[in-house]
């Protein structure tokens, strides 16, 4: 079944400046925006999904989580973006293991998805599992595709190198 279309385009258009804002890390720029698609449309839970990723970069855990709930209970997000919220809900309350074994299965179900591995990736070096992370960033780098230029993977494993007190793995994968 087709996804219902926006009837509020001040909400869309909200709601793409929320995400634009949020992938230029202005998290309280992107809150702004996200807030007022909320408000218009309270119902859409592709906005929630969104407004609960700014609020948790904010460090605003519960409140991710509320927006995270919110947007699960609409039930029209996809499966994919359904997974992506359960992970995001569990990070948000705390739950940083369990956020990362459901990242790595998110992932391991997409392979070819980067962005899913990276969000794998973090978690498990938040979880203090790093040993696993580094194996799935060499699998992104291997891939034939585009992506495995993706400069967020260099940083990624920088930060695991850093992590591990590897100062000399960590300049060279951050050049």
């Amino acid at each position: 079944a087709a996804a219902p279309q926006p009837t509020d385009m001040s909400a869309e258009r909200a709601y793409a400046e929320g995400l634009e804002r949020l992938f230029a890390f202005d998290y309280a720029g992107a809150r702004e925006r996200l807030v007022a698609a909320v408000e218009a449309v309270p119902a859409e839970p592709r906005y929630h999904a969104a407004l609960a990723r700014a609020w948790m970069a904010l460090g605003y855990g519960e409140r991710a989580a509320s927006e995270a709930d919110i947007a699960l209970e609409g039930g029209q997000a996809a499966a994919g973006e359904l997974a992506r919220l359960e992970v995001l809900r569990l990070e948000a309350r705390g739950k940083t293991g369990a956020a990362a074994t459901a990242a790595y299965e998110l992932w391991r179900a997409n392979p070819d998805d980067v962005d899913a591995g990276l969000e794998a990736a973090r978690l498990l070096e938040a979880a203090g599992r790093s040993v696993e992370a580094g194996p799935l960033l060499q699998v992104l780098e291997r891939q034939p595709s585009s992506a495995a230029a993706d400069p967020r993977i260099a940083l990624a494993k920088a930060r695991i190198f850093a992590t591990a007190g590897d100062f000399r793995k960590q300049l060279a994968a951050a050049t």
